[in-house]
Parts: structure tokens; C-alpha cells; sequence
């Protein structure tokens, strides 16, 4: 790179001296401004209006899909079940456990119902929409405002977690399991409706 250099400005010199000749040029001037191009304008260049086009299309453009968009709909506030939801998980828990006692509910679908209706008492016992929260946003929300006593806040998160387990990570419980969600579950609706 270094010696092409050189052999570049050796070249140069005869070009422009050829540059300077020029048959029909009266001057060395001459031939430079036709090498040159014309000269610039003294108003605003061409593409400048060009771009300010552009901006004002994308402008237009942003403007037409921003009025377009539906405005977004405000969350709903979840209201919370009505106490007779509260009051009817008990019945609702000894009709799941007599249809698993006979045969006719497996372990699996038992800890999906379990986990639905815990979570509806825990919505009306809380106020908190609890059937669109996580497990641990749930148990996270319960233990920060004190919704629940730590015992059966920890019932709660047991026997959630496990259902999650079931539901979401393909756990296959067995009789036993099935047993201990349903105690579980009977241990924290009892235990909720001594304190009411």
C-alpha cells in the first residue's frame, strides 16, 4: 500500500499537465471547473426537499395509524366472589372426595379441581383475583397485605405449588399424593371456615 502511493502521484502529475492543455480551453481555469461539475446552488440542494417530503409522508403515515388504533380498554377490576361461593367449598370439597373415594376422579384431574377450588375461596376470602394470578404472585400478594394467617397461607402455597406441578409440568400423582392433596385441601377450607 505504501508504494502505491507514489506510483499514484507520478501519474497524476502528467494528467493534470494533459489537464492544462486541453485543445479548445482558453485557460487552465476552464478546464478544472469542467472537471469539477457545476457549482452548488446558492438556495436549499434538491434532496433536501426530497427528505423533508419523506418526514412529512412518515408524519401523515404515524398520524393515520395512531387514529386508527382502538384506544386501550381499561383492566377490570375482578369483583370478589359472593359468599355463597365461600360458603359452599366445603360441600363442594366432600363431593370431590367422595367421587375420588369411589373410583370415579384420578389423582391428576382431583389436584386440578382442588387447585380451582382453592383458588376461588382464596378469592373470596382475599378480594384478590386470584385465578389470574401465579401461584407465587398470589401467595407473594396474601403474604405482603396479610390476608391470610401464616398457617394457612403455607397450606395454600403447598398444596398450590403441587397443583401447579400437575398442571404445568406433567407430574403424574399417585393415590397417595391425591390423599395428601385432598387433606391438605380440607385442612385449609376447615381451618378457613373456623375463622370466619
Amino acid at each position: 500500500m505504501r508504494f502505491a502511493l507514489p506510483r499514484l502521484s507520478r501519474l497524476a502529475a502528467p494528467v493534470s499537465a494533459a489537464l492544462l492543455t486541453l485543445p479548445g480551453s482558453a485557460s487552465a481555469g476552464a478546464a478544472l471547473l469542467e472537471l469539477r461539475g457545476p457549482l452548488p446552488l446558492a438556495g436549499w440542494p434538491p434532496f433536501a426537499l426530497t427528505c423533508l417530503g419523506l418526514a412529512a409522508a412518515a408524519a401523515a403515515l404515524a398520524a393515520w395509524r395512531r387514529a386508527l388504533r382502538p384506544s386501550p380498554l381499561p383492566e377490570p377490576v375482578a369483583a370478589a366472589p359472593p359468599r355463597e361461593a365461600c360458603a359452599a367449598a366445603l360441600p363442594l370439597l366432600e363431593r370431590l372426595a367422595a367421587r375420588y373415594g369411589a373410583g370415579e376422579l384420578p389423582p391428576g384431574a382431583l389436584c386440578l379441581d382442588l387447585a380451582a377450588l382453592v383458588r376461588s375461596t382464596l378469592a373470596c376470602r382475599t378480594g384478590l383475583a386470584a385465578s389470574r394470578l401465579t401461584t407465587g404472585e398470589l401467595m407473594e400478594r396474601i403474604a405482603c397485605c396479610r390476608l391470610l394467617p401464616e398457617a394457612e397461607l403455607e397450606l395454600a402455597g403447598q398444596l398450590l405449588f403441587f397443583c401447579d406441578r400437575v398442571k404445568f409440568a406433567g407430574h403424574r400423582p399417585d393415590a397417595a399424593e391425591g390423599s395428601r392433596s385432598l387433606a391438605l385441601a380440607r385442612e385449609l377450607l376447615g381451618a378457613g371456615e373456623e375463622t370466619r
